[in-house]
């Protein structure tokens, strides 16, 4: 119960004032009822009999301190937050020597209604981690908290009304409208990881598993194939050896993974072991110049052998000649084949032996070499050669050549060398008195192997001399390439990336040869090039070919061991009186020749 009051008046004796009595209740649709009724109270002395007017009433007769003329209950349903008042001014009054009034005016705010709060509350539900309670006021929009509960294994999805709540009804941060009080509960799934599975070199790996927080996963039972091969289970890892998990089994691991199939040989292919290949006559007979050739070899299979067979081959073709069938049965033995009939005693070739069984086949493959002469006559008498198959006129010698006397020419004599192929000049510098040769005239080249044509159309004229060193001087257009021994290391065709040359430490670049155009193999251009102490081949040549343009050709090689790198190209520049009229670039390098 609560009173509101009106003005105290009066005399100095008997004073008076009107009351308001009121009650509040929540009706819970959005009002506050308000039960109330009026009366006089007088607080001071005795009015002896006088008369009030009121205004909820006839007039009242008063006779001391107390409560008089109490009006009947009348109520009053007020809004949420709005006001309570009157409406109408309640009043009470009498006059004497002036007037006296005690009044609650219609306008005058009794009580302010209040707006209801209701509680949000939070629940994690089996988590952690749950936000603090928030309060939410009537008719106004609540934000709920932006805090997330955590779970081990499990992921937030949002909140539920109830418990058991898998569709989310509030998300982290949403706006909350309903005037009621409430408990959230945080709705969780559980956290799932991939199991995939890699053959490993097989095939048919089977397809991905997911796996479910807290829940055993069944591993599939299908497996993998590999050609050969027996599947023995699943490993953590490419090269593991022991099974982790069988097919079939149960992984418990709460984390993604990859499964791959460990294997074991299944099959081993035939083996093969030449132990001899000769020339020989038809009837097996060894022999130097034999144009049949005489092979032996031990073998073994894991099942019954099904054929087996020889093949040959120039080792500069690329095409076998069929040598024939073996027989053989079994599982292992020693076989021998007889074959050819017509192999040039003076070429290499390349025999093949195939062993196959039901499941299988291998090779192996043995060089046979060319027939070896200690001295041998061209026909006709006209030419003769050491250590080589004589086939030009004069006198040849295919080893490393020591001359204990000094060779002297005559003036007008010209030491002509066809196609050679191994060091032009050798120098000895260790053993005193060994003296270098005296050439009183100039060298020709010929043959084109070592640059007869290239550099001037003719002979390769003042192109090596000896010094006032004693040493061989190697002349190019003004001078300055020399050295003691050059050789052509290399003739092909190169375009980029890394050559291998076995000679490669123990020379230096004299010469590099490239195309003047991409499709160029004639009108050869020449770069002096020169090795620096990072083995670097760098080099600068202006062609000395006779026409009216300058071509300045422009390379750098790297090195490391006998691999020799064409990284950067070749760039090929024409000059003329018009200025530069061609760059190309990547030309293709024909020819390497060393240089001591």
């Amino acid at each position: 119960m609560a009173n509101a009051y009106g003005n105290t008046t009066g005399t100095a004796n008997s004073k008076f004032r009107v009351v308001l009595e009121y009650t509040a209740s929540n009706l819970g649709n959005g009002y506050y009822q308000y039960k109330y009724r009026y009366y006089v109270q007088v607080t001071t002395g005795n009015f002896y009999g006088t008369s009030l007017t009121r205004s909820w009433g006839s007039n009242i007769t008063i006779n001391g301190t107390g409560k008089y003329g109490y009006s009947g209950y009348a109520t009053k349903n007020v809004a949420y937050g709005a006001n309570f008042t009157l409406g109408s001014t309640l009043y009470a009054q009498y006059t004497g020597s002036q007037t006296y009034r005690s009044e609650i005016a219609g306008n005058k705010v009794i009580a302010k209604v209040p707006k209801p709060t209701y509680a949000v509350k939070y629940n994690a539900n089996g988590g952690t981690g749950a936000p603090g309670q928030q309060t939410k006021t009537y008719g106004t929009t609540l934000k709920l908290s932006t805090t997330k509960p955590t779970r081990t294994g499990y992921t937030f999805q949002g909140w539920g009304t109830s418990s058991g709540d898998t569709s989310v009804n509030y998300a982290a941060g949403a706006n909350y409208t309903a005037n009621a009080s409430i408990t959230l509960y945080a709705i969780w799934k559980a956290n799932t990881y991939t199991v995939t599975y890699d053959a490993n070199g097989g095939s048919g790996a089977p397809g991905k598993q997911t796996k479910t927080y807290g829940v055993t996963l069944v591993l599939t039972s299908s497996i993998p194939t590999r050609t050969n091969y027996n599947f023995i289970g699943w490993g953590t890892s490419a090269a593991s050896t022991t099974v982790a998990y069988e097919p079939g089994s149960n992984y418990t691991g709460n984390s993604a993974i990859t499964l791959y199939a460990i294997w074991s040989l299944a099959y081993v292919k035939p083996i093969i072991e030449i132990t001899s290949l000769d020339r020989c006559t038809s009837s097996g007979t060894y022999t130097d110049d034999g144009t049949y050739a005489k092979i032996i070899f031990n073998w073994s299979t894991e099942y019954p052998v099904s054929s087996m067979k020889v093949e040959y081959k120039l080792s500069t073709s690329s095409s076998w000649i069929s040598g024939g069938s073996i027989s053989a049965s079994g599982t292992s033995g020693t076989s021998q084949k007889i074959f050819g009939g017509s192999l040039d005693s003076e070429s290499q070739y390349n025999v093949m032996i195939t062993v196959a069984d039901s499941n299988g086949s291998s090779i192996a493959i043995k060089t046979l070499g060319a027939m070896t002469f200690e001295i041998d006559f061209l026909s006709g008498g006209k030419g003769v050669a050491i250590g080589k198959p004589a086939t030009n006129k004069g006198f040849e010698v295919a080893y490393d050549t020591v001359f204990e006397k000094n060779i002297s020419f005559s003036i007008n004599s010209v030491l002509s060398i066809p196609d050679i192929g191994t060091d032009l000049l050798g120098f000895n510098n260790s053993v005193p008195g060994v003296y270098r040769p005296t050439i009183l005239d100039d060298i020709a080249l010929d043959n084109g192997k070592w640059l007869q044509g290239k550099l001037t159309g003719g002979y390769f004229t003042n192109i090596l001399r000896m010094n006032a060193s004693n040493q061989v001087e190697l002349n190019w257009t003004s001078g300055g390439l020399k050295g003691r021994v050059m050789k052509e290391l290399w003739t092909g065709t190169w375009t980029s990336g890394s050559l291998t040359i076995s000679e490669l430490p123990f020379y230096n670049i004299l010469l590099i040869g490239v195309s003047d155009t991409a499709g160029d193999s004639s009108e050869n251009r020449f770069i002096a090039a020169y090795r620096s102490v990072t083995n670097v081949f760098s080099g600068i040549g202006v062609s000395p070919l006779g026409n009216n343009d300058t071509r300045l050709i422009v390379a750098s090689f790297a090195s490391s061991g006998t691999s020799l790198s064409y990284n950067y190209g070749v760039r090929h520049i024409v000059l003329n009186s018009s200025g530069v009229t061609s760059i190309k670039d990547n030309r293709k390098v024909y020819s390497i020749y060393g240089l001591l």
